[in-house]
């Protein structure tokens, strides 16, 4: 393969793995996956083979349908108790209003990271610190994952912000987490994706199960944050969540 072949290649598998991350659990058959990212069924077919073969990418059990590995299959995947397949779950998650080009995700805490287990996206995959379905950042490490360590108990709080590296440190960390639980939500104005911000709530347990967190990341250059709207639906969309779990 040719220098410039390789390189159309790794685009390509690339713009697939993003299609099935925006997939989420219930993943996405071939064919719609080719159709996706606009794609012979056979170049598809082909890469998928590739994908699976590196444990990227795999079958959803029972299906026809490809998902990110992470998600199925994986030991990870044990620590995380949500019922992402059930018809009123995603139901919930879509009828939040977004910008075209905005998206909605559900993290889940996961020992000191967070992780994105469900996502929904706009006409494009926006940038987003997990990077999609699958993806990972530190607990407290932006709205999502601050959202979520502001639920944790006092000793993992201070665990986790003792050893923060971010901007600030552990005060700063501490202080996010402080606002976090007095107004009920976590924002970020674009500080750490250029043009990208973001608002995340809880979603409340009944029992001790994975805390979760529903967040929405948008675009902030062409207009201005709609944050206290998005909050309002994010509430209520989080208490419809709640309970199904």
């Amino acid at each position: 393969m040719t220098g410039d072949n390789s390189v159309d290649a790794v685009r390509k598998a690339g713009r697939l793995l993003k299609m099935v991350a925006v997939g989420g659990t219930e993943g996405f058959e071939l064919g719609t996956l080719a159709e996706l990212c606009r794609l012979p069924r056979s170049t598809t077919h082909r890469l998928l083979a590739s994908l699976v073969d590196e444990g990227l990418v795999a079958r959803v059990r029972g299906t026809r349908r490809y998902a990110r590995s992470d998600l199925h299959g994986g030991s990870r995947q044990a620590h995380i108790d949500i019922p992402l397949h059930k018809r009123e779950w995603r139901e919930a998650i879509q009828r939040v209003p977004l910008g075209r080009n905005d998206a909605i995700f559900v993290l889940a805490r996961d020992r000191d990271d967070v992780i994105c287990v469900d996502a929904c996206f706009g006409e494009r995959v926006i940038p987003s610190l997990t990077g999609g379905v699958g993806g990972r950042v530190a607990l407290g490490f932006g709205p999502g994952a601050t959202m979520i360590l502001s639920c944790c108990d006092n000793e993992t709080i201070s665990r986790v912000t003792a050893r923060s590296a971010g901007a600030g440190g552990e005060h700063a960390l501490r202080r996010d987490v402080e606002t976090a639980r007095q107004r009920g939500y976590a924002c970020d104005e674009g500080a750490l994706i250029r043009g990208i911000g973001g608002i995340a709530v809880s979603i409340p347990r009944r029992t001790s199960g994975t805390p979760l967190a529903l967040g929405v990341a948008l675009h902030i250059d062409d207009r201005p944050p709609r944050y206290a709207a998005l909050m309002h639906d994010l509430c209520q969309a989080s208490q419809t969540l709640a309970g199904l779990v």
